[in-house]
């Protein structure tokens, strides 16, 4: 995963929502991430109890998002870049390299092509790069899906809380595909 230079990514949230800032609490998200800097999210989150749909484009040190009230795009001052969480060479690492007693599990497939599972235990600080914040103690139930020939990380779910604002019987399910495309990913303004 080091290696790759962009893909596709959805992330479906499951028995609960992932606070993120504002008042905004996500529910799933799906977009594109090209190396060095690059993102978008479409974001379906609540916001105040409403349901929202939220984009964001990261490109470079400067983020975009669009107001969950208006729709209107605006920069979006967090002082940390959505990429520097999402990073998969990095977020992969955290994942393997804090999984606890990991092993091999059943064959599986993924998009009809032989898969190797992983299967573990793996504290929130290791997947906080998910959220941007963990829950002290917490540990979640991982599975891991990477391709047998290409050797990428292809999906994962992790069960339990990874943050405080989070409810225990969480599901995450992150899958990774379209490795190495050209994505056209510019500022909205």
């Amino acid at each position: 995963m080091a290696e790759v230079s962009s893909f596709r990514y959805s992330l479906e949230n499951f028995g609960g929502e992932t606070p993120l800032t504002a008042g905004l609490s996500m529910r799933s998200a799906r977009g594109v991430m090209a190396q060095p800097d690059q993102l978008t999210a479409q974001i379906s989150a609540s916001f105040s109890g409403f349901r929202v749909e939220v984009n964001v484009i990261s490109v470079g040190q400067r983020t975009y998002m669009t107001n969950p009230i208006t729709g209107a795009w605006q920069t979006f001052d967090t002082g940390l870049s959505p990429v520097a969480f999402f990073d998969p060479a990095k977020g992969v690492n955290l994942i393997l390299q804090g999984m606890i007693q990991p092993s091999i599990g059943e064959p599986s497939e993924v998009d009809g092509a032989p898969a190797v599972r992983i299967v573990g235990q793996l504290p929130a600080e290791a997947v906080q790069f998910i959220a941007g914040s963990f829950a002290e103690g917490s540990v979640l139930e991982a599975e891991l899906l990477i391709g047998q020939e290409d050797r990428l990380l292809k999906h994962v779910r992790l069960a339990g809380r990874i943050t405080e604002g989070e409810p225990d019987g969480m599901v995450r399910v992150l899958t990774f595909s379209d490795f190495n495309q050209t994505f056209d990913i510019k500022p909205p303004v």
